[in-house]
């Protein structure tokens, strides 16, 4: 992407051509896999401009409500551009010898290339995909949701079959609830809660209304986590092989999978090879500290605070509490 185009648009939207810029920015990035992100957020702008101009049309606005709407919408193009401008530049660093780099299904390495941000490699007239050393672009997910006036779905879903012992998870979710609905960007949350969920129910909001944080709370095993059987309410435990092969039908829109359960870090090591970020727990988690780790980390998403500073902040506030297992959360990163 050249800069002259940003800059195109930009005149557009000074000019007050805002569905021009809209339509030519959807040209620009639909199709690319490596801007998959900007266009679902188009997408939703360009349909919010959309049901402006039929309100405006039928006289249901007035002009200060139809100006302060077109300029959110502004507002959210703008930030969008600027985040392109972004990662164009981090896109422009050259391969050189001492870098480290592997070109998948290749045994040669060809060191003058151009890499770009999402690690496609241009040899000539050829594309790999390649890994470079250390180079990483992490976006920042929760401040871009925020600024671009998009929602961020949290799903929590709970379960605790007859057989299992008795887990406050009611007032987990009741944490969680209030430490959004007061937080700083509280309209740009929307928290779903599912109590004694099975198998299921996370299969129809997976597939109904795709989430960007799945939080599970409950019991695990090393196999895997628990759900209520639908016939006897009793145990039923999803292998963690299988819900790493279920997230990876959703890899393009979960940001974050939270499983607050004993040693759910043998179920986030498979689900992070297709979801960027999950969190886990090494061992038997205490049912309180599990409450105030899944608090204060939606206490600093709420905030606005990106997801890895958001499960520090969560480790801390165990010692805060003075609550015992300050050890034992797991940030986990796809590579």
């Amino acid at each position: 992407m050249e800069n002259k185009y940003i800059v195109n648009i930009k005149g557009l939207i000074a000019n007050g051509r805002l569905s021009d810029a809209i339509n030519e920015l959807l040209k620009l990035v639909e199709g690319k896999p490596e801007y998959e992100r900007f266009a679902n957020d188009l997408i939703m702008s360009s349909s919010r401009y959309n049901k402006l101009a039929k309100e405006i049309r039928l006289g249901l606005l007035s002009n200060s409500e139809d100006s302060i709407i077109r300029n959110q919408i502004t507002f959210s193009i703008l930030n969008l551009l600027d985040e392109l401008e972004r990662l164009q530049e981090q896109s422009k660093r050259e391969i050189f010898p001492n870098d480290k780099i592997s070109i998948i299904g290749s045994k040669n390495v060809v060191v003058d290339s151009k890499i770009d941000a999402v690690g496609n490699v241009t040899i000539g007239d050829n594309n790999y995909m390649v890994n470079v050393g250390e180079t990483k672009i992490e976006p920042k997910y929760v401040e871009r949701q925020i600024k671009s006036q998009n929602k961020i779905k949290i799903l929590f879903i709970a379960s605790n079959p007859l057989d299992t012992g008795r887990l406050r998870l009611e007032k987990e979710m009741r944490e969680i609830d209030l430490e959004l609905s007061r937080s700083k960007h509280r309209d740009r949350f929307e928290f779903s809660k599912y109590m004694d969920a099975r198998l299921d129910d996370l299969l129809n909001i997976l597939l109904e209304d795709t989430p960007h944080f799945v939080h599970f709370s409950g019991h695990g095993t090393n196999e895997g986590i628990v759900f209520m059987d639908d016939k006897t309410e009793k145990s039923h435990v999803v292998k963690s092989r299988s819900l790493g092969n279920l997230f990876k039908l959703f890899s393009n829109d979960i940001a974050c999978v939270f499983l607050n359960s004993c040693y759910s870090r043998q179920q986030g090591k498979e689900i992070v090879q297709f979801i960027p970020n999950v969190i886990g727990m090494k061992v038997e988690v205490p049912d309180n500290t599990a409450i105030i780790f899944a608090k204060s980390f939606y206490k600093s998403i709420g905030a606005g605070k990106e997801i890895d500073f958001a499960f520090e902040f969560a480790k801390v506030s165990i010692g805060l509490y003075d609550a015992s297992g300050e050890e034992i959360p797991e940030y986990l990163q796809k590579n």
